[in-house]
């Protein structure tokens, strides 16, 4: 089937933070937050996030969102990729999914840089048989050496990131959901990390990039969209 992406009228909401949830707060605090915030309530009604969002995506489509902190890009990202579900409105969507939301996200620190491969590629919807085949490439672009066999734990940051990067940039999704691009490592990593982050959109149908920066998004998209307390403003932009 050809990806696409197509939002009608979609908004999201959190639950309000539950009275059980302060009562527990509280009482862990005792009366010190009471004598701070001493009319807070529990609120009742649900929190919005994105409001009325309409737009759609079709093959070839790099799309750039742009915002100030808290406007909701992260937010719509994992709303795109199937990790929130609309409070309201429908989102269809076709095509195998790719994401880059947060490199962190889902290590185990004590197992090995092995280990967490081929964990990390099992998540990203890879085959046993699949994910050991491409083990090895990855043992080799992040030049870990020995210590790809041993426990993450005992990486520095510069390691971690470079193995995270390479299992979340292994796969050629359809559609491609990137929450910004990132230093990562030294130099020469970095220029490494950058071609294959451009073959990695070059073999997408559609990307979906959130930044900060414009010279980002001219780089890798040909549309721009703005939100803002979780609503677009205006409309799309092509670059």
């Amino acid at each position: 089937m050809v990806p696409f992406i197509k939002l009608s009228n979609v908004s999201l909401e959190f639950p309000p933070l539950g009275r059980g949830q302060r009562s527990l707060r509280n009482a862990l605090f005792g009366g010190l937050l009471a004598s701070f915030f001493p009319s807070e309530q529990a609120s009742s009604s649900p929190f919005p996030v994105l409001s009325d969002l309409n737009f759609e995506l079709n093959a070839g489509d790099r799309i750039g969102i742009m915002g100030p902190n808290g406007a909701g890009k992260s937010t719509l990202l994992r709303l795109l990729a199937g990790i929130y579900a609309p409070t309201r409105g429908t989102l269809k969507r076709s095509g195998r999914v790719g994401t880059l939301l947060g490199l962190g996200s889902g290590v185990i620190m004590e197992l090995t840089g092995y280990e967490n491969t081929l964990r990390g590629l099992l998540l990203n919807g890879e085959t046993l048989p699949g994910a050991k085949a491409k083990v090895n490439d990855i043992k080799e672009f992040t030049e870990l050496g020995r210590f790809f066999y041993e426990p993450v734990r005992s990486y520095s940051m510069g390691m971690l990131m470079r193995l995270l990067f390479a299992i979340n940039t292994s796969g050629r999704p359809d559609i491609l959901l990137i929450d910004e691009i990132i230093g990562t490592g030294d130099v020469n990593f970095q220029d490494r990390a950058s071609r294959r982050m451009i073959e990695l959109v070059s073999a997408s149908s559609i990307l979906v990039l959130s930044s900060h920066s414009l010279e980002v998004i001219t780089k890798f998209c040909n549309k721009r969209l703005e939100i803002s307390n979780g609503r677009i403003t205006g409309e799309v932009q092509n670059l």
